[in-house]
């Protein structure tokens, strides 16, 4: 899947209601994707496993994480779609706030798509803003709606780190980190910039965002990567480079830490 065949206006949050009784074969994009069952099941096919979904699944996926559905019986859901830089512009205090972002770091520290179950009392509202999200011309609205959603999520995903509020040093790391993937971090150099102990920065980025500055920076760096494996014909060692692994070798390890193919593979399977 393109942005260009998803995002239709300047603000890249989109959405839409689909009915399956056929499977959907894997595929990947480069922008999140929150999926919700409102009516039928399916099985969930990701690199995580297989995962039964019934009325009130909700699925969380980060950019570049590829899936699918099999066995899908009357089907429905609302799909909506999240470029990652809202959050590095219009809602980026929806990701440095502990609660809203969890649901949108989840797999950063959990297998990937992990499935939430909400309550039928929730899921009727959720309904309500996906649709309105789906309909709505307005990206003020769309926005607005999503806000919604990522507060009905947010309570969902449980944790063992729990914190009132983001620490302001891990807020700037984590923008230094996303706004230069590209560069030769190291941990002393990030929290040098940051003023911060080495050691004292990395606990406080496992407590709020599940796990350490330099994990981050290598799921940010396979995550640009797949979006230019699927949206550009770059050759492989190119898009290296541009998120900062100049080892082809030491690239294609990371990439398939993340994703469980290598960059060659994944563009093969998922570039339309």
């Amino acid at each position: 899947m393109l942005r260009s065949e998803v995002f239709a206006d300047r603000l890249p949050v989109a959405g839409e209601r689909i009915e399956l009784d056929v499977e959907v074969a894997p595929h990947g994009h480069a922008f999140f994707e929150i999926a919700v069952v409102v009516a039928g099941h399916a099985v969930h096919v990701s690199p995580a496993g297989d995962t039964e979904l019934r009325r009130g699944s909700a699925v969380v996926l980060r950019p570049g994480e590829w899936h699918g559905y099999t066995d899908c019986d009357g089907l429905v859901l609302h799909n909506t779609y999240v470029a990652a830089d809202v959050f590095a512009r219009e809602l980026a205090w929806v990701a440095e706030d502990p609660e809203l972002g969890r649901a949108f770091r989840q797999s950063l520290r959990q297998k990937p798509s992990a499935v939430t179950q909400f309550e039928e009392s929730v899921l009727s509202d959720v309904d309500q803003w996906c649709t309105a999200l789906t309909r709505d011309q307005q990206p003020a609205n769309r926005l607005g709606h999503l806000t919604l959603l990522a507060g009905a999520l947010a309570p969902e995903h449980k944790a063992p780190y729990r914190t009132n509020v983001a620490h302001p040093a891990v807020q700037q790391a984590m923008r230094l980190l996303e706004a230069s993937i590209d560069e030769g971090w190291t941990l002393s150099r990030l929290a040098a910039d940051v003023h911060m102990a080495p050691g004292y920065l990395v606990r406080l980025f496992g407590r709020t965002i599940g796990t350490s500055p330099m994990a981050y920076l290598h799921r940010l760096r396979a995550e640009r990567a797949a979006g230019l494996l699927i949206e550009t014909d770059l050759p492989v060692a190119e898009i290296g480079a541009r998120v900062g692994w100049h080892d082809p070798s030491h690239a294609s390890r990371r990439f398939r830490a993340c994703f469980g193919l290598s960059p060659q593979r994944y563009r093969a399977t998922f570039r339309p």
